[in-house]
C-alpha cells in the first residue's frame, strides 16, 4: 500500500519502476535526482534515514556512461534509485540530505571520475593526490602511468613512467577474439 501511494505521488519524476517484495528501485533523470530526496527526507510518511551506499556501473559504449544506483533505507524497506549520466555532466550532490554522501560521492569521483556539483570536500579518497585518471573507469590502463621504484644510486624511492613495448595502451574496446572465426 505504502509503495502505491510514492508511486502516485512521484509519478511526474521518474522513467520506471520495479518493486521486489519490500524493495523499490526508481528509474530517474538525473535532474530529478534532488527533488525526489527532498520529498523522501522530508515527507512524514518515509522519512528516508540513511544513504546506504552509491553503486556506480560504467557502460563506455553508452552516451550516458555511467549508471548511478543511491541505495537508501526507510524504517524496514530498501528504496534505489537509478539515474544515468554522461562523463561530460555534473549531477548535483546529495550532501546536504545525508551526512554518509560526504564520503560516498567523494569515492565515486576518485574511483570513476563523476563530478558532484555542490560537495563540500571533493577531493581524493582512496588515490594519492598527484594521482592522474581514475582506475575504475573502464578506460583506464590495466598498467596504469607510472610505477615506484627504489633507486640504489640515490637510496631513495622515485616515480618512473611506464614504458611498454607491445601495443597495450591502444586496446580496442570491441571484442579482440570475434577476428578468429573456426
Amino acid at each position: 500500500m505504502i509503495h502505491i501511494y510514492l508511486l502516485k505521488i512521484l509519478n511526474q519524476f521518474f522513467l520506471g519502476f520495479l518493486i521486489k517484495k519490500k524493495d523499490i528501485i526508481l528509474y530517474l533523470k538525473y535532474n530529478y535526482l534532488i527533488p525526489v530526496n527532498l520529498y523522501l527526507k522530508y515527507n512524514s510518511i518515509y522519512k528516508s534515514q540513511a544513504l546506504m551506499d552509491i553503486c556506480v556501473v560504467d557502460n563506455i559504449n553508452d552516451s550516458n556512461r555511467f549508471e548511478l544506483t543511491y541505495s537508501l533505507i526507510f524504517k524496514t524497506n530498501r528504496l534505489f534509485l537509478k539515474t544515468k549520466i554522461s562523463a561530460r555532466r555534473y549531477i548535483l550532490s546529495l550532501s546536504v540530505f545525508y551526512a554518509s554522501a560526504v564520503w560516498l560521492e567523494r569515492e565515486v569521483w576518485d574511483m570513476y571520475g563523476v563530478k558532484f556539483l555542490l560537495h563540500p570536500d571533493l577531493r581524493r579518497i582512496l588515490t594519492d593526490y598527484g594521482f592522474k585518471g581514475f582506475p575504475l573507469r573502464k578506460d583506464f590502463p590495466l598498467s596504469g602511468f607510472f610505477e615506484i621504484q627504489y633507486d640504489e644510486l640515490s637510496q631513495s624511492i622515485i616515480v618512473v613512467p611506464i614504458e611498454l613495448s607491445q601495443k597495450f595502451r591502444s586496446f580496442e574496446l570491441v571484442n579482440p577474439w570475434i577476428k578468429w572465426k573456426v
